[in-house]
C-alpha cells in the first residue's frame, strides 16, 4: 500500500476543507462537536425522508382518485404519526405542497438536552437555540395525470391505517408504497370491456329503453372503450376521448333507429334517444363534478376550480361529439329525431331497481372496485333506489327534484360508515351507487336542443336542470357524510376513534 501511495495521484486537497476539518487548533474541534453534526443530519435527512414520503403518499392517492380533503388529511396524519406535527398543506388543482417548520419550544429542549448550548444567561442560551436548531422545509410535487383506481386506492388507505395505528416504519411504508404503486390492476382488459357493455345495456333498459337497444348500445360502448384505451395511450388530453366516444354513441343510435338502417330494413327498431342517453351516463364526468362541489365546500376553491373547468371541457367535448354526429348524418339524409320522444318513460319498480344495480355494479368493476366493494354498492345503491322510488310514490312526480338530495344524502352516510369500519375511500361506494340519480336522458335533451336544433330557449333549461341535479347529487353526498362524521364522533367510543379513517378524521383537521 506504501509502494502504491507513491505512484497514485493525491486526491485529498481536490476538494476545499470545510467546517471542523480546517480547524488547526484541534483543542477546539471535540469529537462531541462531530457527534452533535452527525446527529442534526440524521435528523434533517429523516425529516426530508418524511415529507418526500408524504409527498409521494398524495401523488399516489390523487392519481388513484381521492378526495381533497381526504389527501389533505392523510398527510398530515402521516406526518404526525412520524413526529411531525406542524406541518401545513397547500393543494391545488394539480400541485401539493408541503410545508414543515420544527416547532421552537421542542428544539430548544432538545438543543439544551444533547449539549450543544451552554448557556450563561437564560435569555442568551433561548436566542442562539432558536437562531441554530430551527429546521424549516418545503416539497412540491405536479400531479399531471387522473384516473379512478379504487383498489389502489383502498390499498393505500389500509397503508395509512398501518401507519397511524400501528407505527409502521417510514422505510417500510415507503416500501409498500412502491408495492402498490407497481402491482397489477385487479381485473383484465377483457373484464373491462365486458363491464362497458354490462353498463351501457343495463342503463338503456333501466331508463326505460328494449332489448334490442340494449344490445346495441352495450356494443357501441365497448367499441368506445377500446378507442379511448388507444387515444389513452397516444397521451391525447381527455377532451378528445370524450368528442370521440359521444360521436361513435351518437352516430350509432341515431343511425340504427332510423327507418333506412339495416336494423329497420329486418323489421327490428330500437329507440335512439334511449341508446344516446345511456352513452350520456357512460359519458359524463361524474366523479369529478362530484368531487369539484366537495372541494367547494369542504374548503378547497383554488381545486374545485381547476376541477370544474376539467369538468366543463369534458361536456363541451361530449357537445361537440354529438353535434357533429348529427351534422355528419344529416349529410346522407339520416339521422332525423324527433326531440320530443326523448323523455324518461320509467319501468315499474322492480325491473328499474334490477338494472339500476346492475348498472352500479359494472360501474365499480370499470373503476376495479374488488368484489367485497361490489357487495356492499349493491346494499347501498339497493337502499337509494328504494328511498326515492318510496318518495316519488308518495309526494308524486311534481314533487321536484329534491328526490335526487335525499337519495344522495343516503348514499353519503351510508359510504361514510363503510369507510369507517371497512378503512377505504368513501367515493368507492358513493360514486357507482349515484348511478341511478344521474339525469342522463336530460344532459341529451339539452345537448341536442342547444347545439343541433340551435333552440337556446329550449336547451338551456334542460342543461340548467341536469347541471343542478348533478351539483344536488354532489351537496347531498357531502351533507350524508358530515352528518355520519358527527353521529360516529358523538356515540362511538374512543377507542373506537382511534381508528377512525380519513374520511371521518377530516373534521378534526378542519377544526384543528
Amino acid at each position: 500500500s506504501s509502494l502504491k501511495s507513491l505512484v497514485k495521484a493525491d486526491i485529498a486537497l481536490k476538494q476545499p476543507v470545510r467546517g471542523v476539518a480546517r480547524l488547526s487548533q484541534k483543542q477546539f474541534s471535540a469529537h462531541i462537536a462531530e457527534q452533535n453534526r452527525d446527529q442534526r443530519i440524521r435528523e434533517k435527512e429523516e425529516i426530508h425522508q418524511i415529507l418526500n414520503f408524504a409527498l409521494r403518499l398524495a401523488e399516489a392517492m390523487f392519481h388513484c382518485g381521492a378526495d381533497t380533503i381526504d389527501v389533505d388529511s392523510a398527510v398530515v396524519s402521516v406526518c404526525s404519526a412520524y413526529g411531525l406535527d406542524d406541518v401545513e398543506v397547500d393543494i391545488t388543482s394539480q400541485s401539493v405542497i408541503i410545508n414543515y417548520v420544527s416547532d421552537v419550544d421542542v428544539v430548544n429542549d432538545k438543543t439544551r438536552a444533547i449539549g450543544l448550548v451552554t448557556p450563561d444567561s437564560p435569555g442568551e442560551s433561548d436566542t442562539a437555540a432558536i437562531e441554530n436548531e430551527r429546521i424549516a422545509y418545503t416539497v412540491m410535487r405536479v400531479v399531471r395525470s387522473w384516473s379512478e383506481n379504487y383498489a389502489e386506492l383502498e390499498d393505500i388507505y389500509r397503508l395509512i391505517g398501518n401507519i397511524t395505528q400501528r407505527k409502521l416504519s417510514c422505510s417500510r411504508a415507503q416500501k409498500r408504497l412502491n408495492y402498490l404503486v407497481k402491482a397489477r390492476k385487479p381485473y383484465s382488459p377483457l373484464v373491462m370491456t365486458l363491464a362497458h357493455f354490462m353498463t351501457a345495456a343495463s342503463l338503456t333498459v333501466g331508463i326505460g329503453g328494449s332489448a334490442p337497444a340494449a344490445l346495441i348500445s352495450g356494443i357501441t360502448f365497448s367499441l368506445v372503450h377500446q378507442i379511448n384505451t388507444l387515444i389513452d395511450r397516444m397521451k391525447v388530453p381527455e377532451f378528445f376521448n370524450m368528442l370521440v366516444g359521444s360521436l361513435l354513441v351518437t352516430l350509432m343510435g341515431l343511425y340504427l333507429a332510423d327507418e333506412q338502417s339495416v336494423l329497420a330494413k329486418i323489421g327490428v327498431h330500437v329507440e335512439a334517444q334511449f341508446i344516446v342517453a345511456a352513452g350520456m351516463f357512460m359519458l359524463l364526468p361524474t366523479s369529478r363534478m362530484i368531487s369539484t362541489v366537495q372541494d367547494a365546500l369542504t374548503g378547497f376553491p383554488l381545486t374545485a376550480a381547476g376541477k370544474f373547468v376539467s369538468a366543463g371541457l369534458s361536456l363541451l367535448g361530449i357537445g361537440i361529439g354529438l353535434s357533429s354526429a348529427v351534422a355528419l348524418l344529416q349529410v346522407f339524409g339520416l339521422g332525423t329525431l324527433q326531440i320530443q320522444e326523448a323523455i324518461f318513460h320509467p319501468l315499474n319498480s322492480f325491473k328499474n331497481l334490477i338494472f339500476m344495480v346492475l348498472a352500479s355494479v359494472s360501474i365499480g368493476v370499470i373503476y376495479y372496485a374488488r368484489r367485497q366493494a361490489l357487495l356492499w354498492i349493491v346494499l347501498i345503491s339497493t337502499c337509494g333506489i328504494c328511498l326515492t322510488n318510496v318518495y316519488v310514490a308518495v309526494l308524486g312526480e311534481g314533487a321536484g327534484r329534491a328526490y335526487a338530495i335525499l337519495g344522495a344524502v343516503v348514499v353519503g352516510m351510508m359510504s361514510t360508515y363503510l369507510a369507517f369500519k371497512l378503512q377505504a375511500p368513501a367515493s368507492m361506494f358513493y360514486v357507482p351507487s349515484l348511478t341511478f340519480l344521474l339525469p342522463g336522458l336530460s344532459m341529451f335533451r339539452g345537448l341536442y336542443l342547444f347545439t343541433v336544433q340551435g333552440n337556446q330557449g329550449a336547451g338551456l333549461p334542460s342543461l340548467l336542470t341536469a347541471v343542478t341535479i348533478i351539483f344536488g347529487m354532489a351537496a347531498g353526498v357531502v351533507l350524508g357524510g358530515f352528518i355520519m362524521q358527527y353521529l360516529l364522533q358523538k356515540f362511538m367510543k374512543s377507542e373506537m376513534l382511534e381508528t377512525m379513517p380519513l374520511t371521518t378524521m377530516m373534521m378534526a383537521v378542519k377544526k384543528h
